[in-house]
């Protein structure tokens, strides 16, 4: 028995599956990132050679969110964009859509070396890459669809990013501090404010507290 999976059946299952998500990127200050995506750029390439590759692609969206210093909203409580980033010495390349981008976030890729191609071709793009090219893979954190478009050029390693984005710099913790005293304001003037409703003999619902949670700390001066 010989089993055939080169094919997707899920455009033939799925008719009405929702297009990709639109919504804008926009830029992380480097105020709060702490540090340039040129620098973070550098960074990956360096670890990149030392696994025996000589580029990297990445589909993982917190990843390419914390290299290009964008941000966005495409998936729901997470502040990410659906893209693709290949990244190489001789340029890189946002696979996004163009409705996607603004022209402050096109100029911001253009000084990071970063070029833009639309989201869907990334096929034509991989498949063409030259044969001796070595692409970093860290192939449980890849969709799986992409790796035959690489096929002999990839070079199974781990992603440097997930390290470099866990280690915080001073910008980061600062970030992280105010944070933490911006909530806890919140959370005082809730705790004041639940404790009134009770006093008066007003019962409050968990989904109840959690609304009042979050219009406080929506109130945040960010």
């Amino acid at each position: 028995i010989n089993l055939n999976d080169s094919f997707n059946p899920i455009p033939q299952m799925w008719n009405d599956r929702p297009t990709l998500p639109d919504c804008k990127i926009i830029i992380h200050d480097e105020k709060y990132a702490g540090e340039s995506a040129n620098s973070k750029i550098a960074k990956v390439l360096a670890e990149v050679a030392s696994q025996g590759a000589n580029s990297t692609f990445i589909s993982a969206l917190d990843e390419i969110a914390w290299v290009l210093n964008i941000r966005s909203r495409d998936v729901k409580c997470n502040p990410v964009a659906t893209s693709f980033l290949f990244i190489s010495h001789e340029g890189s390349t946002l696979f996004i859509d163009d409705a996607k981008l603004t022209d402050e976030t096109k100029q911001h890729l253009a000084d990071c070396n970063v070029a833009t191609a639309p989201y869907n071709s990334i096929n034509g793009f991989l498949s063409n890459r030259p044969a001796d090219e070595k692409i970093l893979i860290d192939i449980p954190h890849t969709a799986i669809a992409i790796l035959p478009m690489i096929g002999n050029r990839i070079v199974s390693g781990k992603s440097p990013i997930a390290l470099f984005k866990s280690i915080k710099n001073e910008a980061q913790i600062e970030g992280t501090r105010k944070a933490m005293i911006r909530d806890g304001v919140a959370l005082v003037k809730l705790f004041m404010d639940i404790e009134k409703r009770l006093s008066n003999g007003e019962k409050l619902s968990e989904i109840e507290v959690g609304n009042l949670a979050a219009q406080y700390r929506s109130e945040s001066d960010l």
